[in-house]
């Protein structure tokens, strides 16, 4: 059996399309359960209303902090029944045949270090019409894709055998961003490998809503934090001579964004610990350093305001660090059936 964990705050709105997907599925091996994570709406009496339709869905409330929806996601792979788990958001719909396609393969792969992932649409309005999430077309390692913020998958397209979710410690419950990235990192480092099944038709669709938690309050310092967390879990973790080329360059760049946030922010005590723990750790060149330093100095003094001087300081950036431009995500059309 499949447990579907579905965080849920506010979302009386716009849920029922998630839960007509989950009803219609081909399998009926599956629960579904719902926590919600203290909404203000009608959104806890809709989620009662579908508990009492169907046995298999199960309603709970967040009974513990932090507030958010990995919390809410922890606490429902405790509470599950089902072998696997799969995380659907309550914005998102899986396709008819999900739950059917996830258990055929997980009965004839049984390697208990492989994580199976499944293909993603993103859509705004239609399912029938949206965008390939991955491009397959410009292939990079995990790591690749997950320091360069360019991952294979996010959360929804994992199946995760709950014995392995439960065993690498769940979601992060104090990150306001990056939670997804955060988690695959991890199970990666803890000997956990991924692996894609693009041969399938995709059948998770990812809405892009303009109030996600990865559009709402972008630059807001405690996500700043979250990114720096996750940078310094992966200086900290992989050595770069554990590293491929291109691997470093992810990592290089990674740590570039998440310092120029931390700049944005005008975080600057956070800089230099930043610039200090990246020396420490080596994960840096010494020009990329040296050109953090630069850059530094350049916000304290607000050199930014002078044309000549923000023309440099971008010049000697592109000369520091490698761009992986190929690779994009979300560009490839796709249509599924009418």
């Amino acid at each position: 059996m499949i447990s579907i964990i579905t965080p849920s705050f506010n979302r009386s709105y716009i849920i029922d399309e998630t839960a007509q997907s989950i009803f219609a599925q081909s399998d009926h091996r599956w629960e579904w359960i719902i926590v919600d994570d203290g909404s203000t709406d009608d959104s806890w009496e809709k989620i009662q209303g579908y508990a009492k339709k169907d046995d298999r869905v199960k309603a709970f409330r967040r009974d513990r902090g932090p507030k958010g929806a990995c919390t809410c996601r922890n606490i429902g792979a405790t509470k599950s029944k089902g072998e696997y788990l799969i995380f659907l958001d309550s914005d998102d719909i899986i396709g008819k045949d999900a739950v059917a396609n996830r258990l055929a393969h997980m009965a004839s792969h049984q390697n208990s270090s492989t994580i199976t992932y499944f293909p993603i649409v993103t859509f705004e309005k239609t399912i029938n019409r949206g965008f390939y999430w991955d491009d397959i077309e410009h292939p990079v390692s995990w790591l690749t894709g997950l320091f360069s913020m360019t991952p294979p998958c996010q959360g929804t397209a994992p199946v995760w055998k709950k014995s392995d979710f439960l065993s690498i410690g769940g979601w992060r419950e104090d990150l306001k961003v990056w939670q997804d990235v955060e988690l695959h990192i991890r199970a990666y480092a803890k000997g956990f490998r991924f692996q894609a099944t693009h041969s399938l038709e995709p059948d998770i669709f990812l809405r892009l809503s303009p109030d996600s938690i990865s559009h709402v309050g972008f630059h807001a310092p405690e996500k700043a934090l979250s990114r720096w967390d996750v940078l310094e879990y992966c200086t900290k973790t992989f050595p770069t001579s554990d590293l491929s080329e291109k691997e470093i360059a992810a990592l290089q760049t990674m740590a570039l964004d998440v310092f120029q946030n931390i700049l944005n922010i005008r975080k600057y005590v956070m800089a230099r610990k930043i610039i200090h723990s990246l020396q420490k750790c080596q994960a840096l060149e010494a020009r990329q350093l040296n050109w953090m330093r630069k850059a530094l100095i350049h916000h304290l003094f607000r050199l930014y305001k002078l044309k000549r001087c923000e023309d440099r300081i971008q010049k000697a950036k592109e000369n520091c660090f490698v761009w992986l431009e190929k690779r994009q995500l979300c560009k490839k059309q796709w249509h599924g059936e009418e």
